[in-house]
């Protein structure tokens, strides 16, 4: 049985197909064609289409595990509006959310989105020919999805990413990675073999291992896009605390300059995360913080209250505007009712500022 969902907009054009392949095992298949001919782009229109497939397949009964796949060319590619997609979209969490095994199999390339999109599966094979990892000018993208690359691949992922440019398959064997590569021709037999292994597993016993496997994508799930330091961040200890807060509240503000005794032991990201129905300008505030060239300092003065650039241009404003929506996506998600919000790696959540001490002790107790 085939289910067809259409991604077809003004810039791409082709299908999500899912593909019944017997024994309670779903193959979710994209193949797309953007207008500048770039295949499985990431758009908005690809990623909801996925999310809708996953949804779909997540809720048939004797499930039992499901293949994401791209084309022999391409796995899937995009760049940071990509990763904005997947997260807002809701794909992130669609995969996490999946009661089952997930297997990315990577017949093509799977560069930067892409690439994060393979390695959210709960397990991952390459083939040799293909090309896997981070391309030029995607440092931001490294460091957003550090926490889950080092989980998926390894510390030493870091230092390949740092070198931005994908590796073969052939060349992260050789390194030793933790996935499968094989020639493409083997590929279809290895996955095969991935999914009578879990065809004859117990229900509880595909629970249990899903949930094992998917802690990384559950931290995931939290958008991870650093206002300021991105090199240092790429460089810094795993990410393990977020927070999300609107740009006017005094005390956030003292809570961040809280945390600042404890950089030693923790890294940071902060979201703007606009609580529009008490505070109207809270949401401009965010945008302009986004799109200001020094974001630390843009940051420092919207919590001081004091005067934010606007803009350069609309195509900017919509930009940065995309990146607060997106953020707003994520907190509903998690249903964050206040500011600021702590997010643990492990998804769990605590809300309301207090003493360093009791944040370093509940992050310790993961």
């Amino acid at each position: 049985a085939i289910t067809t969902t259409s991604s077809t907009t003004a810039e791409t054009a082709g299908t999500v197909e899912v593909h019944d392949l017997g024994e309670g095992v779903q193959s979710i298949r994209i193949s797309t064609l953007s207008a500048d001919g770039a295949r499985n782009a990431l758009t908005p229109a690809l990623c909801a289409a996925l999310s809708q497939a996953f949804a779909a397949v997540s809720a048939r009964s004797g499930l039992r595990a499901v293949v994401l796949e791209g084309t022999d060319e391409t796995f899937a590619q995009g760049g940071a509006e990509a990763c904005e997609a997947m997260l807002s979209s809701g794909l992130v969490q669609a995969i996490a959310a999946c009661p089952v095994p997930v297997l990315a199999a990577c017949a093509g390339d799977a560069v930067d989105a892409g690439w994060w999109l393979a390695s959210l599966g709960d397990q991952l094979v390459a083939s040799e020919a293909g090309h896997y990892g981070y391309g030029p000018g995607t440092l931001g993208l490294q460091a957003s999805q550090a926490s889950l690359m080092r989980a998926r691949h390894g510390a030493a992922f870091m230092g390949r990413a740092a070198r931005q440019v994908p590796w073969s398959g052939r060349a992260w064997r050789a390194s030793g990675c933790a996935f499968a590569v094989v020639p493409r021709e083997q590929l279809s037999s290895q996955v095969a073999q991935w999914t009578q292994s879990l065809s004859d597993k117990p229900g509880e016993a595909l629970r249990l291992l899903k949930a094992h496997l998917t802690q990384a994508q559950r931290a995931a799930a939290v958008p991870t896009w650093p206002l300021v330091g991105t090199g240092e961040a790429l460089a810094a200890e795993p990410a393990v605390l977020s927070i999300d807060g609107h740009a006017v509240a005094d005390v956030l503000r003292q809570f961040e300059e809280a945390l600042e005794s404890a950089q030693d032991k923790v890294t940071v990201y902060l979201f703007p995360y606009p609580l529009r129905d008490l505070h109207p300008n809270a949401t401009e505030k965010s945008v302009r913080v986004w799109c200001a060239k020094d974001r630390a300092k843009a940051w420092r003065d919207a919590l001081a209250d004091r005067p934010l650039p606007e803009p350069t241009n609309a195509k900017d404003r919509e930009r940065c505007q995309a990146k607060v929506d997106a953020a707003l996506a994520i907190g509903r998600a998690w249903a964050l009712r206040g500011t600021p919000a702590l997010i643990r790696m492990d998804g769990k959540v605590l809300s309301g500022a207090m003493p360093v001490q009791d944040v370093l002790a509940w992050l310790n107790s993961q």
